[in-house]
């Protein structure tokens, strides 16, 4: 079975249409800066790894016409699809009913119980860093069984890795809904 890179990120794009001389075949493509990003992204990504860009961006609360703005970064973003995951709850998955999903961003669980994010700064092979996240998502089936989709912290490299480097996030601290606040660290 082939392992897959996967990454998501939030940002500008467009789409391009081109049509085909002689015929009247289009051809669509999204194209921009977040294409851009994502590319550079899976470029370096492990088999199997899921990364996440470094989101910072406004969404609003709900659907509804009183919602209002608030701003949003990577952790939040999952913090927020995971909440909503329920959703997903008895949809059909490689012929087994999903129970139960939750996704978050991987780290170390420290001593007094907290978890610390890791952060990842990626450099491609223009020179160019941008910071992503690993992401995780564990999906229990109504018989009990778990699908595991991403890599856990414990299969990514502590420091480096071609062009991937872990580094230290002292200057943000990522809130979780938890009582604990984690601080992502090397």
């Amino acid at each position: 079975m082939p392992l897959l890179r996967t990454g998501f990120h939030i940002g500008s794009h467009y789409e391009f249409y081109q049509t085909e001389s002689g015929t009247a075949a289009v051809d669509s493509f999204i194209v921009g800066d977040v294409t851009i990003e994502l590319a550079r992204m899976l470029e370096l990504a492990q088999p199997g790894q899921i990364f996440i860009g470094d989101i910072d961006t406004w969404l609003p609360t709900s659907r509804s016409e009183g919602s209002y703005l608030v701003t949003v970064d990577s952790q939040n973003f999952v913090d927020r699809v995971s909440r909503r995951a329920g959703a997903l709850n008895g949809l059909e998955l490689s012929g087994e009913k999903i129970s139960d999903l939750h996704c978050y961003l991987t780290g170390e669980t420290g001593a007094s119980a907290g978890r610390s994010v890791r952060r990842f700064k990626v450099t491609d092979k223009h020179g160019y860093s941008r910071n992503v996240y690993n992401l995780r998502i564990n999906i229990r089936t109504c018989d009990g069984r778990p699908l595991l989709l991403g890599l856990s912290d414990s299969n990514l490299p502590k420091r480096q890795y071609d062009g991937v480097t872990a580094i230290a996030e002292s200057d943000r601290v990522l809130k979780r809904l938890s009582p604990s606040i984690a601080v992502a660290d090397d």
